[in-house]
């Protein structure tokens, strides 16, 4: 009866803690996020909190270049504001657009989702510098994708990584976010 009884919190505690996982850089209880809306899922409306001054949400739809683009508004620090653009091709392509006369590119191609892990591809970031961009899917699990970008005709720009989970989009230490409607609290 005593194994019965052990076993049987064993199971209730895996069930439990499957339901949320910590991050085990700062400890914060990582929500479990609907994995069906992908890896960059967006909707008008959604937003992500790191602090009460600090943020962004998903404003509207905007067409830029003929394409249409989510439009990412936020605020850093309380006074700060921002703005960026993304968009989602049918093959589950990321793009950032940039809407402004100062932009190299008209848009650069971020992320590939339909990638398997050592995949490497190519975006422009400059005119002149055709595919100077190197990205390669450092990991990628059911839950995350790891891109690592790097700029190999600039040894001086370090390497770095984006991860993005499933179902929540970049990962990042947020507070709460808001994403299809669902509100999740770290």
């Amino acid at each position: 009866m005593k194994k019965i009884i052990a076993y049987s919190l064993v199971i209730l505690s895996i069930t439990t803690l499957s339901a949320c996982k910590k991050d085990k850089g700062n400890e914060k209880v990582i929500p479990s996020f609907d994995k069906s809306l992908g890896f960059f899922p967006m909707h008008i409306g959604d937003y992500k909190k790191f602090s009460e001054h600090t943020f962004y949400n998903i404003k509207e739809k905007v067409t830029i270049g003929g394409k249409e683009y989510f439009h990412f508004d936020g605020l850093v620090g309380g006074d700060v504001t921002w703005s960026e653009f993304y968009r989602l091709d049918d093959q589950n392509n990321l793009y950032q657009a940039f809407d402004s006369p100062l932009a190299l590119v008209s848009e650069i191609h971020i992320a590939s989702f339909n990638k398997k892990k050592g995949d490497v591809f190519y975006s422009t970031t400059s005119p002149n510098s055709p595919n100077n961009l190197k990205i390669l899917v450092l990991e990628k699990t059911d839950d995350i994708m790891v891109f690592q970008y790097d700029y190999p005709e600039y040894s001086s720009i370090a390497d770095h990584t984006i991860t993005f989970r499933k179902g929540l989009g970049f990962e990042e230490p947020y507070s709460e976010v808001k994403i299809n409607n669902v509100v999740y609290k770290y």
